[in-house]
């Protein structure tokens, strides 16, 4: 699942979603595997792959105030062991999570690219806060217009 998900957005893949969700997850897993998991046990996954963080997410519920996506740059596990991915992960004081995940680092197309398919995804323009983002890629910040 991890490498779907690291792949590229849930549309590439026949999904109805422009961002991974609990959701988007779980229709992925149902569908490979005929499997219905609830949410608690795809935030079960999430942690396991490390996808909120290493320690787990770097915000608390009701740390934004509404209409604001908290947004967080972590690293994820490889399935292969081969080291860490990247994914930028945004959740609301609702607790609505949306996320990317891929291989390489990011670059200020695909910070645009995200917060586009947060917009689109959720019909409406939003605010973005970052919460917590690699020190190696604070430069990238400037570039990106929220």
């Amino acid at each position: 699942m991890v490498d779907t998900v690291s792949a590229g957005p849930p549309d590439e893949v026949g999904l109805p979603s422009l961002l991974w969700t609990r959701k988007a997850l779980a229709e992925l897993i149902r569908g490979r595997f005929g499997v219905p998991l609830s949410p608690a046990t795809i935030d079960r996954y999430l942690g396991r792959w490390e996808l909120l963080g290493r320690t787990g997410p770097p915000w608390q519920p009701g740390d934004c105030a509404p209409g604001t996506f908290l947004v967080a740059w972590t690293h994820p596990r490889s399935p292969s062991g081969s080291g860490h991915l990247n994914a930028l992960v945004a959740v609301n004081s609702r607790g609505v999570l949306l996320f990317l995940a891929g291989e390489h680092p990011f670059t200020a197309a695909h910070l645009t690219e995200f917060h586009r398919r947060v917009r689109v995804q959720l019909g409406r323009d939003v605010r973005l806060l970052v919460r917590a983002w690699p020190a190696a890629h604070s430069a990238l910040l400037a570039q990106w217009h929220l």
